[in-house]
C-alpha cells in the first residue's frame, strides 16, 4: 500500500507528495502541474504557501545539507535561498506582500533567526 501525502490545499488545488509521487498540484483529481520531480518524500519538510498562492517553500536534504527550495507556482521554477549542513529551517512565515521569508534554524547551541528574500526569484 502506497500512501500519500497531501500537503496544503491552494486555491481549490491540492499539493501532494508521496513514495514514487513527485511534488505536484492537483486539481479536481487530476495532476494540474509537477512542480518538482526529484524530491524525496523521506527529504519532503516544512511547505509553507506563500500569502499571494503563487510560491511555496519547503525544506530538502541534499548531498548532506539542509536546504531551503522556494518553488514558484505558476512556472515551476525552483530557487535554492538556503543552504547549510548543520542548520535545520524549521516554522518558515512568509511577509503579508509574499515578498521575504523568515524562518528559524537549529544550530549546535542556539537558534538562528533568518530571513530571505523571494522579490526578485
Amino acid at each position: 500500500m502506497a500512501f500519500l501525502t497531501i500537503m496544503y490545499i491552494i486555491l481549490g488545488d491540492l499539493v501532494v507528495v508521496g513514495p514514487e509521487i513527485p511534488l505536484q498540484l492537483v486539481s479536481h483529481g487530476e495532476i494540474k502541474q509537477t512542480l518538482a520531480a526529484d524530491i524525496d518524500v523521506g527529504d519532503y519538510r516544512f511547505p509553507t504557501v506563500a500569502p499571494d498562492g503563487r510560491k511555496l517553500v519547503y525544506v530538502g536534504v541534499e548531498d548532506g545539507a539542509f536546504v531551503l527550495f522556494r518553488v514558484d507556482l505558476q512556472n515551476q521554477q525552483r530557487t535554492e535561498l538556503f543552504r547549510n549542513s548543520t542548520a535545520q529551517p524549521f516554522a518558515m512565515g512568509w511577509s503579508p506582500d509574499s515578498n521575504y521569508v523568515s524562518f528559524l534554524a537549529t544550530m549546535p547551541s542556539n537558534l538562528g533567526v533568518y530571513n530571505c528574500s523571494c522579490r526578485w526569484f
